[in-house]
């Protein structure tokens, strides 16, 4: 839909007309596998095709991509630097679970926050479901535990006491 209101303002501002037609999934078959998500058969029909996942994702707007970057790229970087975590091919998607695992760990031994943590795995997790690759390591019993295991490291965060509501208060 964005895609056509797209289409629909520049028709609006530049005075143009267009007309669409359909065509059968057997006659346009790279274009069917693309709206059906179906990339794994897209790319075996083209080969030709880039692989690599780009960052203009139209649904994500430009400050949650670049939120979603700082995981992403610490995850990247990490598996650069630690190529045996990477796959057999030297390339860091999908991830591994033992990658994962290491990259959680490390953050831990960092100083980051179990919040952070797990707001880094979901951008790992967004840049597989933008590449259309399954993750399912994030729901991995042992990282559940590995976060949990940081979270006692670092302790509970000092909180403000809660005082009554009272007149010198206010």
């Amino acid at each position: 839909m964005f895609v056509l209101q797209q289409i629909f303002m520049l028709r609006a501002c530049l005075d143009f007309t267009f007309h669409s037609s359909w065509l059968s999934s057997s006659m346009n078959v790279l274009a069917d596998f693309a709206s059906r998500f179906l990339y794994s058969r897209l790319f075996e029909l083209a080969p030709y095709l880039n692989r690599q996942p780009t960052s203009t994702n139209p649904l994500l707007n430009a400050s949650t991509r670049k939120t979603y970057s700082t995981g992403q790229n610490s995850y990247v970087n990490f598996i650069l630097l630690n190529p045996q975590y990477a796959n057999p091919d030297g390339y860091f998607l999908p991830a591994n679970r033992f990658g994962i695992l290491e990259w959680a760990a490390e953050l831990g031994r960092q100083g980051k926050a179990p919040k952070t943590v797990k707001q880094y795995i979901s951008h790992v997790k967004s840049l597989h479901v933008d590449s259309d690759l399954p993750f399912d390591a994030c729901e991995s019993v042992i990282l559940q535990r590995l976060i949990r295991g940081i979270k006692r490291y670092h302790g509970e965060k000092d909180r403000n006491a809660k005082l009554p509501i009272t007149i010198n208060i206010l």
